[in-house]
């Protein structure tokens, strides 16, 4: 048997092994496990209301969403990555029929481009509640260099 384990170069520390059943085994870990948060907005009445924004220059990537509302004519809401110029809809429901009830764990890379917040707008008095899971990179793409990769 070769004794071997990975150290990071810089500090000399040993990464990440765990033991069980007497072997070494090498754990890793994804962004969204080891930084990811959630957050969650309501709001009754018309308007807009920021779900969350990124650091300076950053974006936010979603891990997993929740919407639910109650029902109410004439009323509708949108959940959107903006930054005041350029809007992605991630949804848009409507309320005049039934209440909306939806959850998704996003397999892929659902993030926004540079300084592009989470926000819901709602129109009419609906009530609608939005949770979301995410986290933030530092560092981000320009709209532009966003789109073309769409």
């Amino acid at each position: 048997m070769i004794e071997t384990s990975l150290v990071e170069q810089s500090s000399g520390q040993e990464l990440y092994i765990a033991h069980q059943n007497g072997d070494k085994i090498l754990i890793t870990h994804t962004h969204a496990q080891v930084d990811g948060v959630f957050k969650a907005a309501t709001r009754s009445t018309a308007g807009t209301s920021i779900i969350t924004e990124p650091d300076a220059d950053g974006c936010i990537v979603l891990t997993d969403i929740m919407i639910t509302s109650d029902r109410v004519a004439v009323s509708s809401f949108t959940v959107q990555f903006t930054d005041d110029t350029e809007t992605i809809k991630i949804i848009s429901g409507n309320a005049n029929d039934a209440p909306v009830n939806l959850a998704i764990s996003f397999a892929g890379a659902w993030k926004g481009w540079r300084n592009a917040r989470l926000e819901i707008i709602t129109v009419g008095n609906v009530t609608a509640t939005v949770a979301c899971g995410y986290y933030k990179l530092h560092d981000s793409m320009l709209y532009s260099e966003w789109d073309a990769l769409r």
